[in-house]
């Protein structure tokens, strides 16, 4: 990133797990003592289809920095 802050994720952000690549969707974040917490729903390596119904997705909580912006 340059040196450069990335911008905060917000609920509705499309990110990725880097350690994994895979795809989810923040739910929520939160500031716990200074480090940004999320829970993200995650779909698995690929993005549902717009026009498909999803199949349930699973949530888990992550350390914002562990995310990456989906359009990085």
């Amino acid at each position: 990133m340059n040196g450069q802050l990335a911008p905060p994720l917000r609920p509705g952000d499309r990110v990725v797990l880097r350690s994994t690549g895979e795809k989810g969707v923040v739910v929520w974040t939160w500031d716990d003592d200074g480090v940004t917490d999320c829970y993200v729903a995650f779909f698995g390596d690929a993005w549902p289809e717009p026009d498909r119904t999803p199949g349930r997705p699973y949530v888990l909580r992550y350390y914002a920095s562990s995310l990456e912006p989906a359009g990085a």
